[in-house]
């Protein structure tokens, strides 16, 4: 039986109807459905039901006809935790607009694999794909590409289809660790000696003026653009918890459900916005 996803304003009592203007919806008895509710840039997933009878109908007018597909469900149950699209960006097949994921339930209902529909009404959360997507995406082309240098250098066979993603997770969790976090707190703390020694020593020292070069010819990227960069990045996860990588690990090394995950997206690229490489 099939999977679908549907619109919670369809439902009225135990009853949905799918309007369509070019044919009746594929919908029949026995299909598994969960119900979603539509919000601003959102789509939360409420409840779960299935099929028990279906009939159809159609209304002329003038040129254009209306297809009625008018399902009966058997018992509506709440999803204990629900979850929004968002939540379920790099947990679901569907979702390939990682930046926009409610765009796939934009429509009165749409088809779900199993494992999807399971995700679901389960509250499951692919742990290591959905860490290494968030961060992944937030890196600029330059320092995406210096990751993949990186783990190029580490293992290559992570470069390629159906990578072991708690691995890479890892290797991105190293490089983001190296890149941003310490050298935004190397960067602080020489801010604030420059200060020091500027004000106590009257050495004339200015940290705007400071910069810094990784070659003998190249012309010096100054510190505090640097700063602000970095500083950029990081406010950009829109993360409250500063130890967010900390727990995203902790969360992945709990998972019970990453070799199944693993194997519903075998084979899948990266799960990037777009192609930055």
């Amino acid at each position: 039986m099939a999977c679908w996803a549907v619109d919670v304003s369809t439902l009225i009592d135990k009853q949905f109807t799918i309007t369509k203007s070019g044919g009746f919806a594929q919908i029949h008895k026995g299909d598994d459905i969960v119900f979603f509710s539509k919000h601003p840039g959102e789509a939360k997933f409420v409840s779960y039901s299935n099929v028990v009878s279906v009939r159809q109908d159609r209304e002329n007018e003038s040129e254009n006809t209306e297809y009625y597909t008018i399902a009966r469900i058997s018992e509506n149950i709440p999803i204990k935790n629900p979850l929004r699209a968002s939540d379920l960006t790099y947990s679901l097949e569907r979702v390939y607009r990682y930046n926009k994921p409610y765009r796939h339930f934009y429509r009165q209902y749409v088809n779900l694999s199993r494992e999807d529909y399971e995700t679901i009404i389960s509250g499951l959360i692919f742990w290591s794909r959905t860490a290494f997507g968030i961060f992944i995406n937030e890196l600029q082309r330059e320092q995406l590409n210096r990751f993949i240098q990186e783990l190029a250098q580490i293992n290559p066979e992570l470069l390629l289809p159906a990578p072991d993603y708690y691995r890479v997770w890892q290797v991105l969790n190293d490089f983001i660790q190296e890149e941003f976090v310490d050298a935004a707190s190397l960067l602080k703390e020489i801010h604030s000696l420059v200060d020091t020694l500027g004000t106590e020593f009257n050495l004339g020292l200015e940290y705007t003026e400071l910069g810094l070069s990784t070659d003998d010819y190249g012309e010096a990227d100054l510190l505090h653009k640097q700063e602000e960069v970095l500083s950029k990045f990081i406010s950009s996860l829109k993360f409250e918890k500063q130890d967010i990588l900390q727990e995203l690990t902790i969360n992945i090394e709990k998972s019970e459900t990453e070799l199944r995950f693993q194997k519903i997206f075998g084979g899948t690229p990266w799960p990037l916005h777009e192609i930055r490489i």
